[in-house]
């Protein structure tokens, strides 16, 4: 049975895909869900070397080479993109069961998404497709100038965002749950229950 497959994607770099890709990777093994990978599609092979220096982490990935395996062995599949795409994205993208577009809460960022928006249409892959912000400042909200560029797409926001968080830039070296801030595993708790409620996964 292949895996359910969530791909986390953008078309702009620092826009929080790997943090986010480990912090549901962490959320769903906290959960007990049998059989959870990670597959690094990026050629910079962030997930792998992280896994190489930290391996505390105790990561289970699979490099890009190795897809159709990692599709095929798992129950469920997190996939980090490049911030390009390519044959092999667009091809993981189709086969996914949900795409989660990150970014940032700022002008420039919601106007980039555009390229990714783009991307996700010419594939008719809009209804299984959500943006989820992040790096937004604790205790603030996104402005109107933003929510206008993005609600412009179409394309539906999740309401959890994940905040800006120091947690978040030291989960890349030690699990988010291991770091003792409740509120970011609040917020990594509640973005993976609320996909959960998206995908069905195998009991």
């Amino acid at each position: 049975m292949a895996a359910i497959t969530i791909v986390v994607f953008s078309l702009k770099g620092g826009s929080g895909k790997t943090v986010t890709a480990l912090s549901l990777y962490s959320a769903f093994v906290q959960k007990g869900v049998s059989k959870v990978a990670l597959l690094d599609m990026d050629k910079q092979q962030s997930l792998l070397n992280l896994n190489t220096n930290f391996p505390e982490l105790n990561l289970k990935v699979y490099e890009a080479s190795k897809a159709r395996e990692a599709i095929k062995d798992n129950t469920l599949l997190i996939v980090d993109t490049p911030p390009y795409y390519d044959a092999n994205t667009i091809e993981i993208l189709k086969a996914s069961n949900i795409i989660v577009l990150t970014c940032k809460p700022y002008i420039v960022d919601a106007l980039r998404l555009k390229d990714a928006i783009q991307v996700i249409q010419q594939n008719k892959l809009e209804s299984k497709t959500r943006i989820l912000i992040t790096q937004l400042m604790t205790g603030s909200k996104y402005g109107n100038d933003v929510k206008g560029i993005i609600s412009g797409y179409g394309i539906e926001v999740l309401n959890t965002s994940l905040n800006h968080r120091i947690s978040y830039a030291k989960s890349v070296a030690k699990n988010i749950y291991k770091l003792g801030d409740k509120k970011a595993v609040t917020e990594v708790e509640n973005l993976s229950n609320e996909i959960y409620t998206i995908i069905t996964l195998p009991k």
